[in-house]
Formats: structure tokens, C-alpha cells, sequence
């Protein structure tokens, strides 16, 4: 298997092609598990303000009149 990786990377020792496909594999993991971290993140977020705002259903005053404009 060596010999194989030698002739298509002629500068890296197989040993080393190895490893730097082992680690761009990582570097795929890795953002793979940010973007379902990330993700799952988001719809927690989501979940605990639909949380919040069902368990404060009465209209919150922010003093800026935001919520005359849907009224009308």
C-alpha cells in the first residue's frame, strides 16, 4: 500500500498521507459536529422563547409603541 501512495504523492512519506487524511477527516468531523451543535442550538433557543412567550402571554410595554403598528 505504500508503493500506491508514494507514486501519487511522491514528497509525503505514506505514513504521513495517512495521517493528513486522518486529520482533514477530523477537520470534516469537526464541522460537522459545530453544525449540529450550532443547529441544535438554534431550536433550543426557539423552544425557550415559544416557552417564554406562551408562559407570558400578556403584551410586554417596551415603551417604544412596537406593538401599535400591528394592531392597526
Amino acid at each position: 500500500m505504500g508503493e500506491c501512495l508514494s507514486w501519487r504523492m511522491p514528497k509525503v512519506s505514506p505514513a504521513c498521507a495517512v495521517t493528513c487524511a486522518q486529520k482533514e477527516n477530523e477537520k470534516e468531523v469537526q464541522e460537522e459536529i459545530k453544525k449540529e451543535v450550532f443547529e441544535d442550538l438554534v431550536m433550543r433557543m426557539k423552544y425557550f422563547y415559544k416557552a417564554i412567550k406562551d408562559h407570558f402571554s400578556c403584551d410586554i410595554d417596551y415603551g417604544d409603541n412596537s406593538d401599535k403598528d400591528k394592531d392597526n
